[in-house]
């Protein structure tokens, strides 16, 4: 005798597994910490800290006292970047993030310099040939720098934002 059904029937199709929906709502937003990078930017009301806080993932990473990034604040973000999506707002803040906390001492040593941004094979042209403050990728110039109290973390100040540069190495997860 043969079988028109398959080979298994609806008791092994587990669809009230997918269909987990958390009646509690969503998790609450952390408190921020006031030593961390995201603290310092909210307690300056800075615009950046917003865009940072909007990518919740990264907003931990930053949220952290123990971060130890160079952050490149730009003072005037446009409106485009509240229609952009997470993934390009995330590839923002990581290309304006330093690996490691850069004095502004450094930046001003060397004549020309190339710094790796946290996204891999992503780097950032330091000229110090011109002028007397640092010109980033011959685009942003450099404002000021600050040190965030009770962290390791430099928040590096400059005039407008860097351009995204085509990096194919930018969807990798940080």
């Amino acid at each position: 005798m043969a079988s028109i059904q398959g080979f298994t029937d609806g008791s092994y199709d587990y669809k009230h597994m997918r269909r987990v929906h958390d009646l509690r709502g969503p998790l609450p937003y952390p408190t921020v910490n006031p030593n961390s990078i995201l603290g310092f930017l909210k307690e300056h009301n800075q615009s950046f800290g917003g865009v940072i806080a909007s990518v919740r993932r990264l907003a931990a990473q930053y949220n952290d006292i123990q971060a130890t990034f160079t952050l490149l604040v730009p003072l005037n973000v446009p409106h485009v970047v509240r229609n952009m999506s997470e993934l390009e707002r995330r590839n923002l803040i990581l290309a304006h993030t330093l690996e490691r906390a850069v004095p502004y001492n450094f930046l001003t040593s060397a004549g020309v310099m190339w710094i790796n941004t946290r996204i891999p094979g992503d780097r950032i042209l330091v000229d110090n040939r011109t002028t007397e403050s640092p010109l980033l990728n011959n685009h942003a110039r450099v404002l000021g720098y600050d040190s965030v109290p009770g962290s390791r973390a430099t928040i590096i100040y400059i005039d407008q934002m860097l351009p995204l540069q085509d990096n194919p190495l930018s969807n990798i997860d940080i």
